[in-house]
């Protein structure tokens, strides 16, 4: 997911039965509902990737570099898997798609967290404190 994938990955997924690249999606939920897994293998941005709440919000297990989970206070082992090199990446999705209790694990506990820091009531709240530090 993701505007203007490269040329090499339309091309390795085009060679690689399973894999998806789909590019710009206008609704990301449908093909995360389909998938097994979400891997994110970003380096450098900065801010939260939606992606990856997306993909707790429809329960997906999610594959990230540090820099992909950035912003979201998800754990290694608790709310996804993490690895920095492709091989770290491929296989944390192999033990994910192989896995299915660790995959359920991974998506409950991803749930938990997008329910727990990102619900519009929690992000209500936060702006409710800071107005009314404002108007204190």
């Amino acid at each position: 997911m993701g505007a203007s994938p490269p040329a090499w990955l339309r091309q390795l997924a085009a060679s690689t039965p399973g894999l998806t690249v789909p590019g710009y999606l206008p609704d990301v939920a449908a093909p995360l509902r389909r998938a097994q897994a979400l891997v994110v293998p970003l380096t450098g941005g900065a801010g939260v990737k939606t992606k990856v709440l997306h993909a707790f919000g429809c329960w997906l297990p999610v594959v990230s570099t540090a820099d992909g989970l950035r912003g979201t206070q998800a754990q290694d082992g608790v709310h996804a898997l993490v690895g920095e090199t492709d091989d770290e990446l491929a296989g944390a999705a192999v033990r994910v798609l192989d896995d299915r209790g660790l995959a359920a694990s991974l998506a409950a506990s991803g749930a938990e967290l997008l329910r727990a820091r990102f619900s519009p009531q929690v992000s209500r709240a936060a702006l409710r404190t800071v107005l009314d530090g404002v108007h204190a």
